[in-house]
């Protein structure tokens, strides 16, 4: 049973008076609240105020033009600004922000000892033996990283730490607890001290296993060797029609029993003997589950997809033309999901060919940003929404989610990253079990049937719209995932993850995490540029600032900046100073957010260009652009769910010669860019034409090919060694 979604209008924003509103320039602070909105006093001068609804609000900081800074009127925010004032983490050293995150896991790893010890403090003995064996795991990880190459585009160094001594671990862990865990309070002042993989059987027989294994999950009652006799009479069955070397496999029992072992328990019992039973059975679960608000804990998964297997359990194979079996039999595609444990809902879903640090962070900024437009894209009628802070984030120990960058990137985000120890399968591994609960509801978007005649397939082209990609593939997922798997109930919460989630943003007060400025700073693509008189040019756009010109005249002309430009938003760049990060808007008028991938397109459409030679370059820019964006290429640029994406590093090489020499400056009329519009596509009207082979009659039972045209069917709704630790 499936509930009507609700409607999101806006996002209710929580601040205290704790907190610090930015807003026209103006440092305030709230005073109280009503049930419209806030009223605030100018910290400055307390007889100033104004009062902003929770609407407004939300308008502001979504368009960048507001920020709240949370907890910032606080005794340990107050202490840590006096010791590094307004840095965050990734404004520090990298190797000192690094040697901050190895301090933290010591420190965790000693508490862990306190716990199992009852909560009684350790001895000398055993906190220097507790601190020993700390320092022998972080290195031994440290080593295992560097000699891992399958997950990482570059080798790693290896780095080695000493122990710290009792005295100074004391230090340490004293100043992080006072500044509430803030990592920041083990960085140096002053210098000193796998994935799970497929079986070798091949995907076609590992497919066809599976969707016998699922009928477990039946009202008949099936048994084990019930399905697998079943099973095996219907490969053997295929493999009639095949040659010897292309024969299935036959399941064995210990494998077959082990796919259906694998299913989710509550559905198979819901299935098996009625909903009563397994809620009955499963109620210690639901309602002794640890998470109770949207955020408080999500869970990153990720897991290798092979296409075929995947399409094969789905029924969906089969319609797939030759040509497009070919192109898929070979794409292997890591999916990353983040799951909310409190509502069940799936902020974020990513692919890539490889499975390394920098999807895990493409997924994190995901997760907190609203995806509107990729709901747009994929054809999903319900809407996709970020918004929520994370507060804690469990992952397994596999290498992309233990390396250096990705713990880097979540703690500057203010994610707590927890890799739960064995015994505790409830925080790992979901997202075969995803697969599980949306099986059956992919067919419908595919059509298997075949025309009676010329007069009923009409002028529809088969060859054109027969086919299948892996971006479709991942689109398709996303778009199941939005409309099918967000609206069934959730048994531990009684209502649809969507339901949950829109009630909780609207609803309660939360901590709203998608300031544009603030994913810039933590997920903006990593460049270098010398600030010149007119200010800096990133991708031929000029950013100018008076506070960037005063860093030019205190480090001089010759200096380079750290800068950081988010690849869905060209309308501010990060400067790195050494007060730490400032943002830099950009001088030639351009206020619709526009992505780094529409604009390298435009130039590249510009630079083909030569009949328009004659006409401003930015007037060319600008057409170039409502050309993508009304033929529907700019949604698919924006929305970047390729697995087939170039990483950031990859992305900037090429694209390094294309702007070479581009200085844009203001147009002398605004700029009139387009909204986005969607392509039409054969996946977001509810069908994709399958090219069939049928006999015929009149030819000697050759084949012929013939298609179909199904109407839309409703969705419901080692190296180098340092030494480190010195007293």
């Amino acid at each position: 049973m499936n509930m009507l979604p609700v409607k999101l209008n806006y996002i209710k924003i929580d601040v205290s008076k704790s907190s610090r509103v930015t807003f026209e320039g103006v440092n305030w602070t709230p005073k109280y609240q009503d049930k419209g909105g806030y009223h605030l006093c100018a910290e400055l001068d307390p007889n100033i105020n104004t009062y902003l609804t929770y609407q407004e609000l939300y308008n502001e900081v979504t368009a960048g033009t507001a920020e709240v800074h949370y907890d910032y009127h606080t005794a340990p925010m107050a202490y840590a600004r006096s010791k590094f004032g307004e840095k965050g983490l990734l404004e520090f050293k990298s190797e000192h922000v690094e040697l901050a995150l190895v301090k933290e896991q010591i420190i965790n790893f000693v508490e862990k000892k306190v716990l199992d010890n009852g909560g009684k403090s350790l001895s000398r003995k055993d906190l220097a033996d507790a601190l020993s064996a700390a320092i022998e795991k972080i290195n031994n990880a440290s080593k295992t990283e560097a000699t891992s190459s399958n997950y990482s585009n570059k080798a790693v160094t290896a780095k080695s730490y000493r122990a710290p001594s009792i005295k100074t671990f004391l230090k340490y862990w004293a100043e992080y607890v006072f500044c509430e865990r803030d990592v920041r309070a083990l960085v140096p002042r002053h210098r000193g001290p796998g994935p799970r993989k497929l079986t070798a059987v091949c995907p076609e027989s590992l497919g066809i296993w599976t969707r016998f294994a699922q009928e477990f999950a039946s009202s008949r009652k099936p048994t084990m060797q019930k399905l697998r006799h079943d099973c095996i009479i219907h490969i053997n069955e295929l493999n009639k029609t095949r040659k010897a070397s292309e024969h299935l496999k036959i399941p064995g029992r210990k494998r077959f029993e082990n796919i259906i072992r694998a299913l989710d328990k509550f559905d198979v019992m819901a299935a098996r003997d009625g909903m009563a039973k397994a809620r009955a059975m499963y109620r210690p679960q639901m309602t002794g589950f640890d998470a109770v608000r949207p955020g408080e804990r999500v869970e990153f998964d990720t897991y290798l997809l092979h296409a075929q297997t995947w399409l094969e359990v789905e029924d969906v194979w089969k319609l797939l033309t030759e040509e497009t079996r070919k192109r898929l039999i070979k794409d292997r595609i890591y999916i990353c999901m983040v799951r909310d444990a409190a509502t069940g809902y799936m902020p974020a879903i990513t692919a890539s060919l490889k499975d390394n640090s920098e999807t895990v962070i493409k997924t994190l900024d995901m997760a907190l940003s609203d995806k509107t437009d990729i709901a747009r894209l994929v054809g999903a009628e319900t809407d996709w929404y970020g918004g929520v802070a994370f507060q804690n984030a469990y992952t397994d120990n596999g290498t992309p989610y233990i390396s250096a960058a990705t713990h880097k990137a979540f703690r500057a985000a203010g994610v707590q990253l927890t890799h739960p120890p064995a015994g505790q399968p409830w925080h790992r591994g979901f997202i075969e079990t995803i697969f599980a609960t949306i099986s059956g509801h992919l067919l419908q978007y595919f059509d298997g049937g075949t025309s009676s005649g010329v007069d009923a397939k009409g002028d529809y082209d088969a060859k054109a719209n027969a086919t299948l990609t892996a971006d479709e593939v991942i689109a398709l997922i996303i778009r199941v995932i939005l409309d099918v798997y967000h609206h069934k109930i959730n048994v531990r919460t009684g209502e649809t993850p969507h339901n949950a989630w829109v009630k909780y943003l609207q609803e309660t007060g939360v901590r709203y995490d998608v300031d544009p400025h603030k994913r810039r700073h933590v997920f903006g693509m990593p460049l270098q540029r010398k600030i010149q008189p007119d200010g800096m040019y990133v991708w031929g756009i000029r950013f100018q600032s008076a506070q960037l010109q005063t860093w030019r005249q205190k480090d001089g002309s010759d200096a380079t900046f750290q800068v950081r430009a988010h690849k869905s938003d060209l309308r501010w760049i990060s400067v790195l100073t050494s007060d730490g990060w400032i943002t830099v808007p950009n001088r030639i008028d351009l206020k619709e957010k526009v992505s780094i991938y529409e604009w390298a397109a435009a130039r590249q459409i510009v630079e083909n260009g030569a009949s328009d030679a004659q006409m401003p370059y930015l007037e060319r820019m600008e057409r170039a652009l409502n050309n993508l964006r009304s033929t529907g290429e700019a949604a698919a640029l924006r929305a970047n769910i390729s697995p087939h994406a170039p990483s950031d590093e990859e992305f900037a090489k090429r694209q390094s010669k294309l702007f070479e020499g581009l200085k844009l400056s203001a147009p002398d009329k605004g700029w009139n860019i387009k909204p986005v519009t969607v392509a039409e596509d054969p996946l977001l009207t509810g069908g994709i034409a399958a090219k069939v082979l049928i006999a015929s009659e009149d030819d000697n039972n050759d084949p012929v090919e013939e298609s179909a045209v199904t109407t839309e069917t409703p969705v419901e709704p080692d190296g180098d060694v340092e030494n480190h630790f010195s007293e």
